[in-house]
């Protein structure tokens, strides 16, 4: 192991990554998973039961991607596959978080999320619980008294937050909540 190299504030700045053996890859991005797992997500489709929790993680992650303004997830090799649990992984979230994510990139991830019509009501009612402050504590400090993300990346995961919120409301509004639940 090489030695770890502090800055003059005596911080090491990097980022730790755990490794996963056996890690597996579902490529969510191509077909047939491309269309199966969006289609799992409209509300008057069909989900296999054996599915379900799958489907669940989907919407989970196409939520997550939509809130951190993750621009990178569908270029291919980025969902991650725990077969032993049964979990997607989040790989590769460098496209996360930044001050200004690219637009178009934005929307697309915006255009995904209209597209579904199901959602963990569990995950949604946290969301609800966060507000600006809470946001800014669950992303914490880098060092005392420097938050890890900058006031503007902040600001864009509020107005994120606040969007989301604004759709799903008009969904439910639209089809009622326990429609959009899974069942």
């Amino acid at each position: 192991m090489k030695e770890a190299i502090a800055d003059k504030d005596g911080a090491v700045r990097g980022a730790l990554i755990p490794w996963i053996d056996d890690l597996d890859f579902i490529a969510f991005e191509k077909e047939p998973w491309w269309t199966r797992w969006r289609t799992w997500l409209r509300r008057d489709e069909p989900i296999p039961e054996d599915q379900k929790d799958l489907a669940r993680q989907a919407s989970n992650l196409v939520v997550f991607d939509f809130l951190s303004g993750n621009w990178d997830r569908w270029s291919g090799g980025n969902v991650g596959w725990n077969k032993e649990r049964a979990k997607l992984l989040y790989i590769d979230n460098d496209g996360a978080f930044f001050e200004v994510p690219p637009r178009d990139a934005l929307a697309k991830n915006e255009k995904l999320l209209r597209a579904i019509d199901r959602f963990s009501r569990s995950f949604i009612a946290k969301i609800r619980e966060l507000d600006d402050g809470a946001l800014a504590k669950i992303f914490g400090d880098e060092r005392e008294g420097a938050p890890l993300l900058s006031p503007k990346a902040l600001a864009g995961v509020v107005d994120r937050r606040r969007q989301l919120l604004e759709i799903l409301d008009a969904k439910a509004s639209d089809a009622g909540v326990d429609a959009l639940s899974f069942p």
